[in-house]
């Protein structure tokens, strides 16, 4: 983790996750990097903390998604943010790594995917790389 702390630093990480173990543990590496992380428990919030911001604010560098929550999924919380003409980056988590999972997300809205469990040094650089690329869709999938 050494290598990549400070990566993060002053990026403000949205992270929608139902899961409170998932939660506590995405924080911490997160925070470590060096990210200001928000927590929601659904994609509904997720969607409400992101357009909550004023204009003239982008309050949030990137979205990191699990894909199965409750009230609101994040495969459709990334088509609605798409649909809204929304572009910021958006991570998804996904715990089923089945072939076509990948797909499923990228089709959806998602920049990237991940699978879990994740090495707290993949989330720490593919986070960092999405929001440097600025939202530009990944064609190649990030392993957990």
């Amino acid at each position: 983790m050494r290598q990549q702390a400070g990566s993060l630093q002053g990026r403000r990480i949205l992270v929608a996750e139902d899961g409170p173990d998932n939660q506590r543990l995405i924080r911490h590496i997160l925070t470590r990097a060096g990210a200001q992380v928000a927590i929601v428990g659904n994609g509904q919030d997720a969607i409400g903390a992101i357009e909550s911001r004023p204009d003239s604010d982008r309050p949030f560098d990137l979205l990191v998604l699990d894909m199965h929550m409750p009230v609101l999924d994040g495969y459709n919380t990334a088509r609605r943010l798409r649909d809204r003409g929304e572009c910021i980056p958006i991570l998804a988590l996904t715990a089923h790594a089945l072939i076509g999972a990948g797909a499923e997300c990228l089709a959806a809205g998602c920049t990237a995917y991940m699978s879990k469990p994740m090495k707290p040094a993949d989330l720490v650089c593919t986070c960092a790389a999405l929001i440097a690329a600025g939202g530009e869709r990944e064609l190649s999938p990030t392993a957990g």
